[in-house]
């Protein structure tokens, strides 16, 4: 074959392959995506209605609050991916989806009728940590139902763009609708955002099936094996574990006592906090609209030293202008990292076990904070916010240089799995 062939033939291979990641995304999905952004919004009106509540009653009732819907959440998540799996995606997300319709439905009549009361609040958290427990591993994965290949990471990033979007409108939104209709109002508009998802998944039928029969002949201590095994998908975890363990105390935690420290005022860390959700939303279109760099190891390698020089940033801002685009630079490398890590996690699972290994990612996320949420505190107690945000940069420099290391022996996305 000539060589003008030649390269003419592998242009053609190559605007195929191009044709191929750019193809729509189903209808039926990015329905669904929208109703899932309905429904995420509605939650964080009713969780901002809640805390606001928490906060009039008492302020160790705020804290009661947050604890027992994280509380379930970590000790049910790998019972709710057993579920998801042997049961059926679809099904545990449609009773999900319906149990919490019908507790907003009964916390708008009981608010309506009787007032708030600590316990009602307490109650209510508790039910939504027990909930997101089965509900969380089943969402995870559902886009793979739909696409699959090289149309998976523009699926999930399609997904966490809407996401983010209606997590930056939600608390916003919730002080609306709390200050005109109250808690009983906010639980009506969550029961309707729950309405939504649940007709969009008792309609739609996703292309793709799991393989629930495997699941039932591999045991969960198995599963927790296989992972830990495979290199790649051990690299994930870690990676995954290290980035929330040090942003999301920061992130939620330390931007007002950044700004407390730094004098700037309430307005500067609702900003702050709001910057890394804005920093990752055009790295979210991006893959959604092109799909993920091939090179993946330089994009999470790039990843992560933003979040370091983000950080870093932010503990040496003199202004606030300046904490802001560190902030920003911090959304921009989580948003690269969990943009190409997490859909290589999730075409790596074995079909019968896609909701347990996405508790085990979730269980990865949320283990370290109970840990890292004292030590952040107690290191602004200690040395102050700034002097602990650069100290949060430089765990992700270390992490960063440890990426390397580990993926110069294996290549990022090479992976195997027994089951």
């Amino acid at each position: 074959m000539k060589v003008g062939t030649r390269r003419a033939t592998a242009d053609a291979g190559t605007a195929r392959a191009a044709v191929r990641v750019r193809e729509p995304l189903p209808a039926p999905y990015l329905i669904w995506v929208g109703a899932t952004a309905i429904s995420t919004l509605g939650t964080g009106i009713l969780e901002f209605g809640i805390v606001w509540y928490a906060t009039g009653l008492s302020a160790n009732l705020a804290g009661v609050v947050t604890t027992v819907v994280v509380a379930p959440r970590i000790a049910l998540l790998l019972v709710g991916g057993l579920t998801a799996d042997r049961l059926g995606i679809r099904k545990v997300l449609v009773a999900g989806d319906l149990a919490m319709f019908v507790m907003c439905v009964a916390l708008a009549v009981w608010t309506s009728l009787d007032g708030v009361q600590a316990a009602l609040l307490v109650a209510v958290s508790v039910l939504a940590g027990v909930v997101d427990a089965f509900y969380l591993p089943a969402t995870g994965v559902l886009p793979r139902l739909f696409v699959d290949g090289a149309a998976l990471p523009r699926a999930l990033a399609v997904n966490s763009t809407f996401a983010r979007l209606a997590r930056l409108a939600g608390p916003a939104l919730g002080a609306v609708v709390v200050a005109a209709l109250g808690l009983t109002g906010a639980a009506v508009i969550d029961a309707v955002s729950f309405a939504v998802v649940l007709t969009v998944l008792v309609l739609i039928r996703p292309p793709l099936r799991a393989a629930p029969a495997t699941s039932e002949r591999v045991p969960l201590r198995r599963t927790l094996r296989d992972v830990w095994d495979d290199l790649t998908l051990r690299r994930t975890l870690v990676a995954t574990a290290v980035i929330a363990a040090v942003v999301l105390p920061a992130v939620v935690l330390g931007t007002p006592l950044l700004a407390r420290e730094n004098d700037w005022g309430a307005t500067v860390s609702g900003l702050l906090e709001a910057g890394w959700i804005v920093g990752g939303l055009p790295v979210t279109a991006v893959i959604a609209r092109w799909g993920v760099w091939r090179r993946q190891l330089l994009a999470v390698t790039a990843g992560l030293l933003a979040q370091a020089v983000g950080l870093t940033g932010m503990g040496l801002a003199t202004s606030p202008w300046a904490a802001g685009a560190g902030a920003v630079l911090l959304g921009v490398g989580v948003a690269a990292c969990t943009g190409h890590l997490w859909p290589a996690y999730l075409a790596a699972t074995p079909p019968g076990q896609l909701a347990r290994y996405q508790a085990i990612l979730l269980l990865a996320q949320m283990l370290p904070l109970l840990v890292t949420t004292f030590v952040f505190t107690s290191s602004v107690e200690s040395v102050g916010a700034p002097t602990a945000f650069i100290g949060a940069g430089a765990v992700l420099l270390i992490t960063t240089l440890w990426w390397l290391a580990k993926s110069w022996m294996r290549p990022v996305g090479r992976t195997r799995h027994t089951g």
